[in-house]
């Protein structure tokens, strides 16, 4: 009766693996509440310098021209405006610092033995 838990156990080891190098940032626009979440090597956020609205993503490649704990002012694509995108290097800029997925996956693993 045991092989629910081996089969949850080998479950939860290939996402950690699958997740290992994602950083879990939070996504959000539009000055909304950040509460959904994206996985990407990098977290960004940009700020549209006119209007103060703060936008929150996640990418898996940089360009050449901006590189991890910088900003850069461009010209946004939508407007012809002013905006500076910052990659974070700090879990204050945009990670999400509190749901963790493999937190959430142990805990799942000892709900599952508690209920065997």
């Amino acid at each position: 009766m045991r092989w629910p838990i081996l089969l949850l156990f080998s479950l939860v080891l290939g996402l950690v693996a699958a997740q290992k190098n994602k950083t879990e940032c939070f996504r959000c626009q539009d000055g909304a509440r950040c509460t959904s979440a994206c996985l990407g090597n990098y977290c960004l956020k940009t700020v549209h310098l006119q209007t103060g609205q703060v936008k929150r993503d996640c990418i898996d490649h940089l360009s050449v021209d901006i590189q991890m704990g910088t900003c850069k002012t461009v010209t946004s694509e939508v407007g012809s405006q002013d905006e500076l995108i910052c990659v974070c290097d700090s879990h204050r800029c945009n990670s999400s610092n509190g749901f963790k997925m493999t937190y959430l996956s142990f805990l799942l693993l000892i709900f599952t033995y508690l209920m065997c």
